[in-house]
């Protein structure tokens, strides 16, 4: 929100020096009682000093004064900046006040789609921010519990997302859907990325339990984050808009604290970061539940035109659970095993001699204008595969990922039509192929 700085004079400067958890890399899903009290960044944190103090006052575009902001101490809590920054977008709020009417007589289904954050890294299941927000919501309930969906998995963006969304998310019927992808989806395909993030929130909007849709906008350390992309198209929604970024970013460059106290590496929250991310969340929350409604604001289910070309309206996930019988194995061998996060891949193995033996293709058959191809990449022995569309190649695919970070699901565009027609799906290894395992994990089909 754009601001009018009234007065100026200067801030003081606190300090903190905190600790944090090792990551357990786990999503989760169930129902969550209330606890005693919602868990926030005092739990977590220890101030140390202050320096200075800051008077300064501002007027913001709905005239909301915001007084002198306090120093920023995080076991005291975020500011009123803090929180205004955070506020990227109010939105129409009409769409989560009714949602959030439900408390009154009952329970709730909240929904939350995004990567490796998301699903805890860096913190754990119990103090992530999905599970403490959902902590926020038990505590408001009458019936002082909430139906919590994390389908947060690490290392995916918006294209393996928009796949995931109708059976990891909206078959559960929720009734609120946070997403977020702002530090996984990247400038390298900006294009695809902004379709494929339209293709969620269009989908999320149109499901039968019409869910209200929130918005989180994350930072990498440097500030690098597709906030303003995500932020654009969640305005032409005129959904509510959640920015940690501008929140902590301010903090870390008016001196209050260093990138060190919320994070241990250089993109994910720690225990620390999760709890202030927490505050920031539930501030737009509470902020629905207390604000008077605006003139007009009203509960819609037609949605605008869509600003991109709109390949991802309707998708569909071609994964190992619930599509074994479509897809014909040939040389592939499938395996319960968890991979990634995901349950279940196709695997392809060479000999002792690194000579792959059979080379019948893996196949399926769909209609679709838009396929992607799901595989793992493999910090060892990854292999070359063709993938092959009505008899032709496609596209040529190495999953060797040497000397990376681990093992992990990366998907590739195979086809992009503006028209849906049926077509024959084959991979296999290239021929001649040293290496020694090709991992499949699915299809993301747009039709």
């Amino acid at each position: 929100m754009r601001e009018k700085i009234r007065a100026v004079l200067f801030a003081a400067i606190a300090a903190a020096v905190l600790s944090s958890c090792a990551a357990e890399n786990t999503g989760d899903s169930g129902v969550t009682a209330a606890p005693e009290s919602v868990t926030t960044a005092a739990a977590t944190a220890e101030a140390v000093t202050t320096t200075t103090e800051q008077t300064e006052q501002i007027v913001t575009e709905d005239e909301t004064v915001i007084e002198p902001d306090t120093t920023y101490v995080i076991a005291d809590g975020i500011t009123p900046r803090m929180k205004q920054l955070s506020y990227l977008n109010i939105g129409n709020r009409a769409r989560l006040r009714e949602q959030l009417g439900k408390l009154d007589s009952g329970g709730i289904t909240v929904a939350y789609l995004g990567g490796s954050i998301t699903q805890g890294s860096s913190a754990t299941p119990e103090t992530c921010y999905a599970r403490q927000t959902a902590n926020w919501f038990a505590e408001h309930s009458a019936v002082k519990a909430v139906n919590y969906v994390n389908a947060g998995i690490g290392a995916t963006g918006s294209y393996i997302g928009v796949g995931r969304l109708q059976n990891q998310v909206l078959s559960k019927n929720p009734d609120i859907v946070f997403v977020e992808f702002s530090v996984n989806d990247d400038a390298s395909n900006t294009e695809r990325n902004k379709e494929t993030y339209e293709g969620i929130i269009r989908q999320a909007l149109a499901a039968p339990s019409r869910p209200a849709v929130v918005v989180i906008c994350m930072t990498q350390e440097d500030g690098t984050s597709f906030q303003d992309y995500h932020a654009e198209i969640a305005k032409h929604y005129d959904l509510p808009v959640i920015s940690y970024k501008n929140a902590i970013l301010y903090a870390i460059d008016k001196g209050y604290i260093k990138w060190t106290d919320i994070s241990d590496d250089n993109i994910h929250p720690n225990v620390t970061g999760h709890a202030i991310l927490t505050e920031i969340v539930t501030a737009t929350l509470d902020r629905a539940l207390t604000d008077p409604a605006d003139p007009g604001e009203t509960v819609s289910n037609d949605l605008p035109a869509p600003l991109t070309a709109n390949h991802y309206n309707e998708t569909k996930w071609l994964s190992y659970a619930e599509n074994k019988d479509l897809i014909k194995g040939g040389s592939f061998t499938d395996s319960a095993e968890n991979f990634g996060n995901f349950p279940g891949v196709w695997q392809v193995k060479s000999n002792d001699a690194g000579v792959y033996e059979d080379f019948t293709p893996l196949s399926f058959e769909v209609d679709a204008k838009t396929i992607a191809i799901e595989y793992g990449k493999l910090t060892r022995g990854g292999a070359v595969f063709d993938v092959i569309i009505d008899g032709a190649v496609a596209k040529t695919i190495d999953t060797d990922f040497k000397g990376g970070w681990g093992n992990y699901v990366e998907i590739e565009e195979v086809l992009k039509s503006d028209t849906t027609e049926h077509h024959v799906v084959e991979i296999i290894p290239r021929d001649g192929d040293k290496k020694t395992m090709l991992n499949f994990s699915g299809a993301v089909i747009g039709f």
